[in-house]
């Protein structure tokens, strides 16, 4: 069974020469997402990691429920399933959704945000085909028969901000979420990047030169709270 591809990543120079000599070239007409995370955990969707034990009875009740009370938070209405799903995912909602984006820095931002004690953090690399695509949102996301990618509406600022896409994942016979990089169809199309903690302080400060800080992550009050708070530790800045 052939590994996922792994490299470990010392610094803000040598991921940006990865991508552009093992992605950007290989991917210049085709789709590339990338996934930023402070853990080096499986990819399975965060309502598949909460261990309750009815996912499927749980996720249908978590849903309905929050369907009856989005519309006091937003002037918004949605009636699409996909879109209020994608939603409830971008603000914390456990769901079957996977977040990545299109933006290698934007990814790197999200697996270097805050310290962490463990020895690296990832960010994955998956490179889908046209076929792996979901085309028509005709079928309602909790029917699917295979986990595909798929690109929302843009229905909030955080999606916008994050250039986001989703995997929305097949719940099992078994009531379970595989693992995506064991999935045969996927597992040849990822790549593992470690990112050395030692490197966190200088790449928040070179995303920022860049124009990737929490304000632009977040455009909301939060998102300037937490930019304020960082740009004030003057440790953080060398």
């Amino acid at each position: 069974m052939n590994s996922i591809f792994e490299v470990e990543i010392p610094s803000f120079n040598e991921y940006t020469e990865h991508i552009s000599n093992n992605v950007a070239d290989i991917r210049s007409q085709g789709l590339c997402l990338f996934r930023g995370q402070l853990v080096d955990k499986p990819l399975i969707p965060k309502i598949g990691r909460l261990g309750v034990s009815d996912t499927k009875t749980f996720e249908k009740s978590l849903f309905t429920d929050f369907k009856k009370r989005y519309l006091a938070y937003t002037t918004k209405t949605y009636s699409n399933k996909w879109d209020l799903l994608a939603l409830g995912q971008h603000f914390g909602l456990p769901t079957r959704l996977l977040d990545w984006t299109e933006s290698a820095l934007m990814a790197l931002w999200f697996a270097t945000e805050s310290d962490i004690e463990q020895t690296h953090s990832v960010v994955w690399i998956f490179m889908p085909d046209e076929e792996d695509i979901l085309e028509e949102k005709e079928k309602s996301p909790f029917e699917i028969t295979s986990t595909k990618v798929f690109s929302p509406n843009h229905n909030s600022e955080r999606i916008t901000a994050q250039s986001g896409w989703f995997t929305c994942h097949k719940l099992s016979d078994k009531g379970k979420f595989l693992k995506f990089e064991t999935l045969k169809k996927y597992k040849d199309k990822l790549q593992k990047l470690k990112i050395k903690k030692e490197a966190f302080s200088e790449i928040r400060v070179k995303l920022n030169t860049m124009g990737i800080n929490s304000v632009t992550v977040y455009p909301d009050l939060l998102g300037l709270t937490k930019y304020l708070l960082w740009r004030h530790l003057k440790h953080e800045r060398f």
